[in-house]
């Protein structure tokens, strides 16, 4: 198998909205422990929105269709290195 198989829509919409809805309970559960354990310092805040840039990072590239996995370079790049191992581009050879 050269590419993992690719997700149905329904499948992958469900994915997203479960991670979603974590996220948000993850982050209500932060600021519950902030108010409980340190109601001065608004840390819950600073995590929360690295939540939300996380989530506004993730929407960006699934609507620009930026999201690219690097699955298998070993076959069309040549990308094995000295052992053995596959090397994975960030960015791709130039």
């Amino acid at each position: 198998m050269i590419y993992p198989k690719k997700l149905s829509s329904k499948k992958s919409d469900m994915i997203l909205k479960i991670c979603m809805l974590a996220s948000v309970l993850i982050a209500i559960l932060l600021v519950v422990i902030n108010r409980l354990t340190t109601p001065g310092i608004p840390w819950a805040a600073l995590t929360n929105a690295g939540i939300l840039y996380i989530w506004i990072t993730v929407m960006y590239a699934i609507n620009k269709n930026i999201l690219t996995i690097v699955h298998d370079c070993c076959e069309y790049e040549g990308g094995i290195n000295n052992a053995g191992r596959c090397q994975f581009y960030i960015f791709g050879p130039n």
